[in-house]
């Protein structure tokens, strides 16, 4: 028990949870969006909608984090919450 709290300790400190808040909030929006989309249009749409995501995504560190100085302004952050989105994509065409 205690070594796999351990384990459990060292996999949450591997990313700061800053990084984890982009992670999961893009995974949920991804998930709900792209899986309407593809149920319910075709795929160039859905394609539509992944490409919406990340302006979303890249939108949210310019303005609100860059101009009206809300946050930090990370690539990290934008590439860690396109990551998501991504695999959610390729999960719904490939999978």
């Amino acid at each position: 028990m205690y070594s796999l709290t351990k384990l459990l300790n060292w996999m949450s400190n591997l990313l700061p949870t800053d990084k984890l808040k982009h992670f999961y909030w893009a995974s949920l929006a991804s998930y709900l969006l792209l899986d309407l989309a593809y149920k319910y249009t075709n795929n160039k749409i859905t394609f539509y909608v992944y490409l919406a995501i990340l302006v979303l995504l890249a939108a949210k560190e310019i303005i609100w984090d860059d101009i009206l100085k809300h946050g930090t302004p990370e690539v990290k952050d934008f590439l860690i919450g396109a990551l998501p989105v991504t695999l959610n994509l390729l999960t719904l065409f490939y999978f």
